[in-house]
Order: structure tokens, then sequence, then C-alpha cells
């Protein structure tokens, strides 16, 4: 039943955030905030149910995120002129080698696009994350009682439905993104849990007020870039992805910074209640670095 899942082409996506990473273009953070907030003051605007945390917890999500494989949020910033993608094209990604079989979420499932926010190049899958995987955090969450155990939980189903059973891959960075959008939902009526900022809605007599503007840069960091936090892939799509990274070696050269990690303990530290897993494939700049010369 799995294999036949597997072929389904809207089902599992993935991206590639090797291909075409020496081009530049525009930053999309200004953009990406604009969204959000314009769909938090639309709803607090039209709020009715007082103060009912969950319930607005809920509405965000329906607005942003949703019930279908590609969430609102990413089907726009696929496509929205104004946000600058770099150029992607399936047969020349490092997927392309990949058996067919093992991994058909990647080869033939949704493409994610990569793009830019705060100086990070993630893909625009990592916005879904945010706001539907990061819901179901929150949720369980409540239900469970503890961050660790909802980050548990979190981590199974990346290893099946949303990742690893269905394309070979089980990534590192929406474990990332699905827990900063956990901290988001706390972070809308609770001081301290982004950054120790303050809450950016408080309930007064029975209506929203908003206290801060939300932004991405509070959340979006180097780990949400699957290049520098790299996936972990089933032993036998290793070779295919090695042999299709070889062929960046001209593109390493032009921008080898583009290729490392800075403050990667921090940010492992930051992270370490999450369920991630070494990569099989080495990091992509020690891998270029020993291999294209």
């Amino acid at each position: 039943m799995g294999v036949c899942i597997a072929q389904i082409p809207v089902i599992a996506g993935e991206t590639d955030p090797y291909t075409n990473r020496d081009i530049d273009i525009d930053d999309s953070l200004e953009i990406l905030d604009a969204k959000v907030n314009e769909a938090l003051d639309r709803i607090s605007a039209n709020w009715s149910r007082g103060c009912n945390e969950r319930a607005f917890i809920f509405a965000v999500y329906r607005d942003l995120g949703g019930l279908h494989w590609v969430d609102k949020i990413e089907r726009w910033a696929m496509f929205e002129p104004e946000i600058h993608r770099l150029p992607s094209n399936r047969a020349d990604s490092v997927y392309a080698e990949m058996p067919f079989l093992l991994s058909s979420g990647a080869r033939i499932g949704n493409f994610s696009r990569t793009i830019k926010v705060d100086g990070t190049y993630m893909s625009t899958d990592k916005l879904g994350h945010f706001f539907s995987q990061g819901r179901k955090f929150y949720t369980r969450y409540e239900r469970l009682g503890t961050v660790a155990q909802a980050a548990r939980r979190t981590a199974r189903w990346e290893g099946f439905i949303w990742g690893q059973f269905l394309s070979g891959i089980y990534s590192n960075a929406d474990l990332v993104a699905n827990y900063e959008g956990f901290l988001f939902y706390r972070g809308l009526f609770n001081d301290g849990v982004v950054n120790d900022k303050g809450a950016i809605f408080q309930c007064r007599d029975g209506s929203l007020v908003k206290r801060r503007e939300f932004t991405w840069a509070d959340h979006v960091n180097s780990l949400w870039d699957e290049m520098i936090n790299p996936s972990y892939f089933k032993q036998s799509l290793v070779p295919a992805i090695e042999r299709r990274m070889l062929r960046l070696c001209d593109d390493y050269a032009k921008r080898p910074e583009r290729y490392q990690i800075k403050n990667s303990e921090e940010l492992h530290t930051r992270y370490q209640v999450l369920t991630l897993r070494d990569s099989a494939v080495p990091p992509i700049s020690q891998f270029l670095d020993e291999n294209c010369r």
C-alpha cells in the first residue's frame, strides 16, 4: 500500500537546496512578514469569540495553513511574482538519478522552490510546515503535556507520511520549522516564548489587541536550510545523490560561503529537544571540498 501511495504526485514534496545556489535572489522577509501580519490583522478585526485563544489559533491555521498537501501560504509563495525563487528543474536536481521505487516522492512529487528569508535559503514547503505542522505540534503539546513528548510524536510522523516512508528522506529542517511554528502559536498569547518578546496579542474585555508585529526573523535561521541542515537519506539513495552533487563544483567554487553553517553549536543546542538525525550524506561543503579538486 505504501508503494502505491508513493506513486501519487501530490503526496510527498521535496526541495533541492543544492542546485543553483550560486545565484543571487532578493530577500523576501518583508513580503512574507506583511503577508502574515495582514492575515493576523484581518482575523483579529473580525473576531467575535472573545478570549478563546485556541479558537483563534485554529483560525490562523485555517487562513495560512490548511488541510491540503500544499498549504495556502506555501502555494502563494510558489507563484507570487514579488517573491524571488532559485531556478528549479526536476531533471537537473540532485534527486534525478535516485531509484524510482525507493524515492518516488522526491522524483515525481510536488517540488518546492527555494527562496531567501532573512538571509537564509529555505524551501517554500517550510512555510506550510510552520503553520500546519506547527499547529499539530501545539495540539500535541496541549494533549501530551510536554514539549519533548510532542516533539517525539511529530518526529514519528516525519518518519512516516511526511517524509522517510514515502520519499526515503527524513527532513531535519522540517522538524525545525514545525517546532518554530509551535513557538509562534504559543507566542500569540504568551509572553517570553519567542526570543523573550511579549505576546503578539492580548485579550482585553473580550477583545483582541495586537501588541507587536510578527516577523519571520524571530523564527528562521540556518537550520531551516536543508543544505546546511541536511536530511537523513536512506542509504540506498546516497550514491545517486553524491553523483549529482559533484555537478555543483563550479557553483561551489563561486560561492563557497553559501555552503557553510555558522553558529552550529548554538542552533543545535536550541533544538536538542527535537529528534534530528545525522545525515548519511556528508556536509556538502566538506564533500565538495574533498571531491571537486
